[in-house]
């Protein structure tokens, strides 16, 4: 805890205490060295310190519990909700800008502010711009629980990004994944077609990423009980299978060497 959570000087017994309210659980330690690392430094008091040990909840070996303590806190933001939403759908990360633009609300000076409040809960990757995406699966899993009821419209916001900017290369590897999973199914089976795979070929697209994707379609075609639908997709991913397998021998030397 004390190597992992900033490098300031922190008293042993605010340390002693973060570890007995963990529990030995990985996940929560982690979660609040994060914590500590963005939210205290040696200005902080020791009285600040404790209090804020003490409001920390006992999970019992559940990360559950924790995930509960803060989310009743969070449910009251309606930025915070409409962020999570979006961050519980995307595949990989975004930027900020990325992240705004998929959101009703889109008012950076607020997002900043929020974001305070659970910023140990997100990776945030620092490359040419900072990349948001949700840190654990656990948390992933846990808030697209909560909000079940907005996954179909959040990724109806994500693909209507995706189509406004498809020359992105978030829109070339998810749009289809996202309209799919909206609220306009029978469109996004339509556009799992041969010139979808063609494109995705042009951009290289991963084969394995667009082979989920065929995968996908042809899992809400089986539960739509749309027969015609399943026959071209299972053709449409045969037909991908065998063009990688058919360049996986032609360059298998190559690769070799």
């Amino acid at each position: 805890i004390c190597d992992n959570s900033g490098s300031w000087m922190k008293p042993y017994s605010f340390i002693q205490a973060v570890a007995n309210k963990t529990e030995g659980h990985p996940l929560y330690m982690n979660y609040l060295c994060r914590f500590i690392s963005k939210n205290f430094d040696e200005s902080t008091k020791e009285e600040q310190l404790s209090e804020w040990v003490v409001s920390l909840p006992s999970i019992g070996g559940d990360i559950r519990s924790y995930y509960e303590s803060i989310w009743q806190k969070m449910s009251l933001n309606g930025l915070i909700v409409e962020t999570l939403a979006v961050l519980s759908q995307i595949r990989g990360s975004v930027s900020e800008q990325q992240l705004l633009a998929m959101m009703p609300t889109r008012n950076a000076i607020d997002f900043k502010a929020a974001f305070n409040d659970f910023r140990h809960l997100v990776r945030v990757r620092e490359v040419d711009a900072d990349l948001y995406e949700i840190y654990h699966s656990s948390f992933r899993m846990f808030i697209s629980e909560k909000l079940s009821a907005l996954i179909q419209q959040t990724n109806d916001q994500i693909a209507s990004y995706c189509l406004n900017n498809n020359h992105s290369i978030y829109a070339l590897e998810n749009i289809l994944h996202h309209v799919v999973c909206g609220s306009n199914v029978a469109m996004g089976l339509a556009m799992c077609n041969q010139d979808w795979a063609d494109q995705c070929a042009m951009n290289d697209i991963s084969p394995d990423l667009v082979m989920h994707d065929i995968k996908e379609c042809l899992s809400f075609a089986v539960d739509l009980a749309l027969p015609v639908e399943v026959v071209r997709l299972m053709l449409l991913a045969q037909r991908i299978e065998t063009r990688c397998d058919s360049i996986m021998a032609d360059n298998a030397i190559d690769m070799a060497n």
